[in-house]
């Protein structure tokens, strides 16, 4: 409080998704919130948002029902999750009628970044040219492409005219 009264600035910058953020981390009171690489919040309201759109979403349905992977959908409100289960075995009419289902949701909760579960390696990257791809052990993580927790900080600067000497 004392540091915000003399002019500093404090920032949540995190790759998780709004809807992600623990409670505790949003009782403090930050003057931005920065997440999933293409939201930023100022003071609760939002003053960017760049979600990754539908037709990009569809394309990551399409990757998990061939390889037979679990997804979660993270966005600014919660997370939406879908089931290898409920996808794997849809044909085509009901596989849209799904994603139509997913377009309804999502319309509220705008999608900042999507996982992919179990059974992901290096051959998906080439069916999921929308997204940059982060591999991890169980999962891999997908953002829009050029989303980074550095691009988002220089959009913070350029939204709010702060110059890299930290001047307004």
């Amino acid at each position: 409080k004392k540091a915000q009264k003399e002019g500093y600035k404090f920032i949540l910058n995190t790759g998780r998704s709004r809807g992600n953020l623990p409670k505790e981390a949003l009782q403090i009171d930050w003057d931005y919130i920065i997440c999933g690489a293409n939201y930023i919040e100022k003071k609760g309201e939002v003053i960017y948002r760049d979600e990754i759109p539908y037709s990009s979403l569809v394309q990551v349905f399409r990757v998990a029902k061939n390889v037979g992977s679990s997804i979660e959908f993270e966005g600014e409100k919660g997370t939406l999750y879908c089931k290898k289960e409920e996808i794997k075995n849809l044909d085509e009419k009901k596989f849209n009628i799904f994603c139509d289902d997913i377009k309804e949701k999502i319309k509220e909760n705008p999608i900042t970044k999507v996982d992919l579960w179990k059974g992901m390696d290096n051959r998906i990257d080439a069916k999921l040219q929308d997204f940059a791809i982060i591999h991890h052990n169980e999962y891999v993580e997908l953002f829009k492409k050029g989303a980074t927790k550095g691009t988002i900080a220089l959009k913070l600067m350029e939204i709010e005219n702060i110059k890299q000497d930290g001047q307004v």
